[in-house]
């Protein structure tokens, strides 16, 4: 789970590709929450050549167990702040500073 919120936070809001484009991973809305498409995510991850800590269904049973950005919710469709489209994405609540 560490080493998934390390690679979240390497990539998020980095300039990326021949273009610069910035990586968005961050589906959320709402203040205080991190939605995660984890589709995106892996692709994001594989764009950048780099590895993920764990298999795909590894992956997901390890985040229910996330603690420091505490697990919401699983699949769940919301109204995404990246593509204004509805997305299923993990929903945790951002950690407090």
């Amino acid at each position: 789970v560490k080493q998934f919120w390390q690679l979240f936070d390497f990539l998020d809001g980095k300039p990326m590709g021949p273009q610069g484009d910035r990586v968005e991973l961050n589906h959320s809305r709402s203040d205080g929450f991190i939605a995660i498409n984890l589709v995106q995510f892996e692709a994001e991850v594989a764009a950048a050549r780099l590895q993920m800590p764990a298999t795909p269904s590894d992956m997901k049973t390890l985040l229910r167990t996330s603690r420091v950005r505490k697990f919401v919710d699983a699949n769940k469709a919301i109204n995404s702040a990246i593509t204004s489209r509805t997305t299923k994405c993990w929903i945790f609540k951002m950690e407090r500073d």
